[in-house]
C-alpha cells in the first residue's frame, strides 16, 4: 500500500468483508459440526452393539432391523457431515472471490498509474497481494475448521462438568 496509497482503503474494505464472511461463516460451521458429533454417537454405538450381540441378532431374525436402523442413523450423520464439507467449499468459494477481488483492484491500479511508478513496483504489489489473498484465505479457512473442531471440546468439558454422577452402590 506504500506503492498505491488509494489502494489502502480498497484493501481495508476488503478484509473487512473477509471478517464479516468468517463470522458468518464460522456461526453455522460451528453448530453444524455440533450436530455431526450428535448423530455421530448413536451410529457408533449401535454398530458396536450389533457386533456384540451379532449371534443373538441372527438367533432371533433381527439382522434387517438391524440394517434398517444403522441406515437410517447413518443417512442422518451423512447429512450433517455433507452439509459441513458443502459450507467449507461455500467458505472457499467467497475467500477466491474476495482474493481475486484484492487481485483485480491491484491489478487495476498497476494499470492506471503506470506512468509514474516503476513496473517492478507494480510488480512487486501484485505479488505480495497475491500472497495476501492467500494467506488471508488460509488462516480464516483454519481457523474457520479449528473452531468447528473443538465442539467435541465443548461436549467432553459438558459431560465432565454438567452431567449428575451415578449414585454409589
Amino acid at each position: 500500500s506504500a506503492i498505491y496509497p488509494i489502494l489502502f482503503p480498497v484493501l481495508f474494505v476488503l478484509v473487512v468483508i473477509l471478517g464479516m464472511v468468517a463470522k458468518f461463516y464460522n456461526c453455522f460451521c460451528r453448530d453444524i459440526k455440533r450436530l455431526d458429533g450428535i448423530t455421530r454417537s448413536p451410529y457408533i454405538s449401535h454398530l458396536t452393539t450389533t457386533v456384540q450381540g451379532l449371534s443373538s441378532m441372527h438367533a432371533y431374525g433381527k439382522g434387517e432391523e438391524y440394517r434398517k436402523k444403522f441406515s437410517r442413523l447413518l443417512d442422518q450423520n451423512l447429512l450433517c457431515t455433507h452439509t459441513f464439507n458443502l459450507s467449507s467449499r461455500w467458505l472457499a468459494v467467497r475467500l477466491d472471490l474476495l482474493a481475486a477481488i484484492m487481485l483485480g483492484c491491484t491489478a487495476l491500479c498497476v494499470v492506471l498509474f503506470r506512468s509514474s511508478i516503476d513496473v517492478t513496483f507494480g510488480g512487486i504489489a501484485l505479488a505480495y497481494v497475491f500472497q495476501l489473498g492467500v494467506e488471508l484465505e488460509f488462516t480464516v479457512y483454519v481457523y474457520s475448521q479449528v473452531e468447528a473442531r473443538f465442539t467435541s471440546v465443548e461436549r467432553l468439558n459438558y459431560h465432565i462438568t454438567k452431567v449428575d454422577e451415578e449414585a454409589p452402590e
